[in-house]
């Protein structure tokens, strides 16, 4: 019932566009995961042979289809988008003049136009979906791409322009780490009190009000309702593009485009913690408040990066507490290979360091919390076996000694050293000075002889002298 209800709602708000959904109910034009747009696919006009040389077709789109070229003027190489729908050469044309308008490092810059065709810059790459669809791309580096979208969907925010159509399918990731938000086809100006360039088509003089892809779509344009399409409408686009990078499969999946459309519509989508219950929780509540039903809901895309953005940092901070552990768990290891207690010490002392440091970056790591007891307990056994029975009692009670950083090793090393000069230098001394008392010692007994022999030589003289005298 809900669904039939949901279907007549659809038709309804699609009015002039109902044989488009009876050929995507049988297939025969429009997949899901297609913009439901263009007729064809035919090559209608292309651009001046004189001035470029079209090569080999680079992608297929539901409107357009992108040739690899090369602008003869600069040889340059660039990729020419061209019309494949006889229908819309305006909006072609206005999506051309909209490129123009956003420059920004994640929006394709346009170099050049025509009736049916753009020449915009070409980045060697493939998309986000191809890359999902292939394991190529973790979800981190995902992540990040999703935040450098962010950047260029707050920017045409700014300009009062929203995209429509985001999805993993329209965001370009080059080979150099490029990240660009492609195909404003459908983007339109909303008339919010924002100021925009008048040559952008606002969103008040579309026709088809319900474009974009089904499987993507957010509930208000599956709808039609303008009074409801704003920039929200982009968040819940960038939450189910992010669905897609953690469940594996975009939102709304059925046999047909209608049927994405309707449910679309009812925002029938199974919940991600029942697909991915291993998700990371933030990254949950992101998609979960993004694709709320309601537009007012959604945070601003600002909120949506600022939350992607913690989530980065805080996975960051994980990894770098795994590799902690990892080199805590060597020291742990060397420490009962090693025989000389105060290598012992050392190395538990560098595993109890490394360990404080990961708990700082994850402390909700269980892990962490285990290796530091059996490390407290390992360093406690092997004071109290080398009859250091202070040290076992404080390891006991979980204090730790005074640790010293694998990062200090050269200082301590140093240190050492020095002491071991001071020794000698002490040692030295005491030899010197052992033989300054023994000269000391010499001099004063030559003195006493000095004096006795003179004394004896003034008393042979008086008896000399008395001898003589008598």
């Amino acid at each position: 019932m809900m669904m039939e209800a949901g279907e007549a709602a659809v038709h309804a708000a699609w009015g002039d566009s109902l044989e488009l959904l009876r050929a995507a109910r049988a297939e025969t034009s429009v997949r899901p995961d297609e913009r439901m747009a263009g007729d064809d696919g035919a090559l209608r006009s292309s651009p001046p042979p004189e001035r470029y040389r079209l090569g080999p077709v680079i992608g297929v789109g539901g409107t357009a289809t992108v040739y690899a070229a090369e602008q003869l003027a600069l040889q340059r190489q660039v990729a020419i988008k061209v019309s494949s729908s006889a229908h819309r050469r305006e909006a072609f044309r206005a999506e051309a003049v909209t490129i123009a308008e956003l420059e920004h490092p994640n929006i394709v810059p346009v170099y050049d136009a025509g009736a049916d065709w753009l020449v915009m810059k070409r980045i060697r790459g493939r998309n986000l979906e191809q890359l999902l669809s292939e394991g190529a791309i973790g979800l981190v580096e995902a992540v990040e791409a999703l935040v450098k979208v962010c950047d260029a969907v707050a920017y045409a925010h700014s300009r009062g322009i929203i995209h429509r159509d985001i999805k993993p399918d329209n965001i370009l990731i080059g080979d150099y780490g490029e990240v660009l938000l492609t195909d404003w086809g459908l983007a339109v100006a909303i008339e919010e009190g924002v100021e925009s360039r008048p040559r952008t088509q606002r969103l008040g003089e579309v026709t088809a009000v319900t474009a974009g892809t089904p499987s993507y779509m957010a509930p208000e344009v599956a709808l039609g309702d303008r009074t409801r399409i704003g920039r929200a409408t982009d968040v819940f686009l960038i939450g189910a593009t992010l669905y897609r990078c953690l469940a594996g499969r975009p939102p709304f999946t059925a046999a047909s485009a209608l049927d994405a459309v309707v449910q679309a519509a009812w925002n029938q989508h199974t919940p991600l913690s029942a697909l991915r219950p291993d998700a990371p929780p933030l990254l949950l509540a992101v998609v979960e408040r993004a694709m709320a039903t309601d537009p007012v809901e959604r945070p601003r895309v600002i909120d949506v990066q600022d939350r992607l953005k913690r989530w980065l940092h805080q996975s960051r901070g994980e990894a770098e507490a795994r590799r902690l552990l990892a080199f805590a768990d060597e020291a742990m290891a060397s420490a009962q290979r090693t025989e000389r207690p105060e290598d012992t010490y050392a190395r538990y002392g560098e595993a109890l360091s490394l360990l404080e440091r990961a708990s700082v970056l994850a402390p909700d790591d269980p892990r962490i919390a285990q290796r530091s007891r059996e490390c407290l307990q390992r360093f406690m056994l092997a004071a109290a076996a080398a009859g250091e029975t202070g040290l076992a009692r404080l390891l006991r009670r979980g204090v730790r000694p005074p640790v010293v950083g694998p990062e200090d090793e050269r200082i301590v090393a140093q240190i050492a050293e020095l002491q071991r000069e001071r020794i000698h230098l002490l040692d030295r001394l005491e030899t010197m000075q052992r033989r300054l008392d023994d000269e000391r010692t010499r001099l004063a007994a030559l003195r006493r002889l000095r004096w006795l022999a003179v004394i004896g030589a003034a008393v042979g003289g008086l008896l000399v002298g008395w001898w003589l005298a008598g």
